[in-house]
């Protein structure tokens, strides 16, 4: 797929899942280090060109429900290594360490919560009606504000 600067994409994945499912393959001794190395190099590359990533972890308030079909696993324990995994490397944007997210050039990393529709709200506080992030000049709340 090849998409214009100035098209919106929306993915239900992104390159960062590929570093958590990889990560998780190595924690279980089932790809080299040296794979994993490289796979965050890429990843961290790649995700230069994403404006936000929002991120769904696992809560016992808010549960993601998962249905069986047949291509997403549905093993609690393993939803649950995956989750921390994750849950980590967001630990890693909030520190701005360079490892996974590019230190000057990262997409914004936003965690949302709730019921589907509760989530497809907090998005939207985000995003354009457009589908664009909102810009470093733009707010929901800059007509409150004067320079």
């Amino acid at each position: 797929m090849s998409c214009s600067k100035d098209e919106n994409v929306i993915f239900d994945r992104c390159v960062l899942d590929n570093l958590a499912y990889s990560s998780w393959l190595f924690l279980n001794n089932k790809v080299s280090e040296k794979f994993l190395d490289e796979t965050r190099i890429l990843v961290r590359e790649t995700l230069k060109l994403f404006d936000i990533i929002f991120f769904l972890p696992l809560t016992n308030v808010s549960p993601v429900k998962i249905v069986e079909d047949g291509v997403r696993d549905t093993d609690p324990v393993y939803r649950e290594e995956i989750d921390n995994i994750f849950k980590a490397f967001s630990r890693s944007y909030a520190q701005g360490d360079g490892r996974i997210f590019p230190a000057n050039d990262s997409p914004a990393l936003i965690e949302i919560f709730g019921s589907p529709n509760g989530r497809i709200q907090l998005t939207s506080l985000y995003l354009t009606e457009e589908g664009k992030a909102f810009g470093e000049s733009q707010s929901l709340i800059s007509d409150l504000y004067t320079p």
